[in-house]
């Protein structure tokens, strides 16, 4: 009988042993599952901080597009601006060639105009010697009548 108590002792501290070890392992597992557990911890903590670096990113992101897409319109309105201006300017260049034209047809006629004003000058001399002429001449036959027209006729002939 002794035996049959040795037996199980045996079994007991066998299926102790047994039972120790698997404890043993469901530590190791457990401290595993622990550090695999901390492990996924920090990747979930370290994904986070990405993902709100990138979601700063975005936002800089489409910050720098609505900027970008404001850039873009001044741009536009430059171009449209700097497109009138030189529109303009070819505008005021015809215009100065047409101008530069009619100074020179104005400058033409006032040349012209010049020239018969000298001519009629010229002539209205002549008239005014023939009129003298004409006064000196019948000065001496006119009578007392004419004497007062000979003098008007001087009068108005000095107007010349």
């Amino acid at each position: 009988m002794a035996s049959n108590s040795q037996e199980p002792a045996t079994e007991l501290e066998s299926r102790l042993v047994q039972l120790s070890s698997l404890l043993q392992e469901e530590i190791a597992k457990s401290s595993h599952l622990s550090l695999e557990f901390e492990k996924m911890k920090i990747k979930l903590q370290l994904q986070e901080k990405e993902q709100k670096a990138l979601q700063e990113k975005a936002t800089d992101a489409r910050a720098a597009g609505w900027e970008l897409e404001r850039v873009k319109d001044r741009f536009a309105e430059a171009s449209d601006t700097v497109d009138f201006l030189v529109a303009r300017n070819e505008t005021l260049t015809d215009e100065s060639i047409l101008l530069k034209y009619e100074i020179r047809g104005l400058k033409k006629k006032l040349r012209q105009s010049d020239e018969k004003g000298e001519m009629l000058e010229e002539r209205m001399e002549t008239m005014k010697e023939g009129l003298e002429a004409m006064i000196n001449k019948y000065e001496g036959k006119a009578a007392e009548p004419d004497k007062d027209m000979i003098t008007s006729m001087r009068e108005w002939s000095s107007g010349f």
